[in-house]
């Protein structure tokens, strides 16, 4: 048996304390649920670093969606269906799907960051910072892209 690394020693600890937590509040009913999540969350990032977009997306999509449905009983019957016939229409479309994840796991990770960034300097300066939104996000961009092209000229704004 591989010993744990940096990181998997992280992610136990984690769940342990998940765990730990939804024992103390007497919430064992949610620990199928947050398996369920961990799990797919896990075989998709695990699937998709071995290149096979297809069962990364499947298997993310069933547990994941397995987890919320036990979360309503009267539910979970009908939605097993509605994860059936959602896996079927996906099918061809699975890098489109990956595509839009890995867009929106990087607004998150970019949120995060960003409230990461405004504690640790209200920490440092005791002021304010705001995170830019995504329309001030977007239009950096854009302006950064037209200074790296030198065919686009000087925009002149009319009154």
């Amino acid at each position: 048996m591989k010993p744990f690394n940096q990181r998997q020693a992280r992610y136990v600890g984690i769940g342990l304390i998940v765990c730990g937590v939804l024992a103390a509040l007497q919430l064992g009913r949610l620990l199928p649920i947050v398996g369920l999540w961990t799990l797919g969350i896990s075989l998709y990032s695990l699937r998709r670093q071995e290149g096979r977009i297809a069962a990364a997306v499947n298997s993310g999509m069933w547990l994941i969606g397995l987890g919320f449905l036990l979360l309503w009983h009267t539910v979970f019957f009908p939605g097993v269906f509605f994860l059936a016939g959602l896996s079927l229409l996906l099918r061809g479309n699975e890098w489109a799907v990956d595509k839009q994840i890995q867009a929106l796991l990087s607004q998150v990770h970019d949120r995060l960051s960003c409230c990461q960034h405004t504690q640790k300097h209200n920490l440092q300066k005791g002021s304010s910072f705001s995170c830019p939104t995504g329309s001030e996000t977007i239009l950096k961009s854009k302006d950064s892209a037209q200074t790296q092209d030198p065919s686009t000229g000087e925009t002149i704004r009319l009154p």
